[in-house]
């Protein structure tokens, strides 16, 4: 087979690359309400899965996909005791992360910036129409974080996903 009959017979995988366009997304209140992030900045999006409006993927085409994300909380001072983050797949759990926010880490801001990060990445075999988003909250006291998206010209919280095969 010729070069050209295998890049014509090529159909490129469902993907997508996503990041939190605003420089600050506000409010995520402290009380244990959970969010799906609105990763509205899309620059990639073969097969049109991702929808801009609600952070949600719907899987196309069968298979194993990985999806990672990477979120950055703009923690403040009052109330609140930790944060967790999630990717879920059909409103079931996957890869959860929890981490204390600024209360408990208030003597490592030094500089006076209140960020944390964290991401992960799975990979998972997901069928036609299985949902994929992520979801971020802040319990622990009644505090309001926001999630930080373009800020000095960087990209801190953003959601991908690809099929592999």
């Amino acid at each position: 087979m010729s070069t050209n009959n295998i890049i014509n017979n090529y159909t490129a995988a469902p993907s997508f690359c996503a990041n939190i366009d605003a420089s600050s997304v506000s409010p995520v209140s402290g009380d244990g309400t959970l969010y799906t992030p609105i990763f509205d900045n899309v620059s990639s999006n073969i097969g049109s899965g991702y929808n801009a409006s609600t952070g949600i993927f719907t899987v196309s085409v069968p298979g194993y996909y990985i999806f990672t994300y990477a979120i950055t909380s703009e923690v403040q001072t009052s109330g609140g005791t930790y944060a967790y983050c999630y990717l879920q797949i059909n409103s079931l759990k996957q890869a959860l992360i929890t981490y204390p926010t600024r209360n408990r880490l208030a003597n490592f801001f030094a500089d006076g910036t209140n960020y944390i990060s964290h991401s992960d990445s799975i990979i998972v075999q997901v069928a036609v129409g299985d949902t994929v988003n992520v979801v971020f909250c802040s319990a622990g006291g009644t505090k309001v974080d926001g999630i930080a998206g373009h800020v000095g010209g960087a990209w801190y919280s953003t959601f991908n996903g690809s099929k592999l095969f």
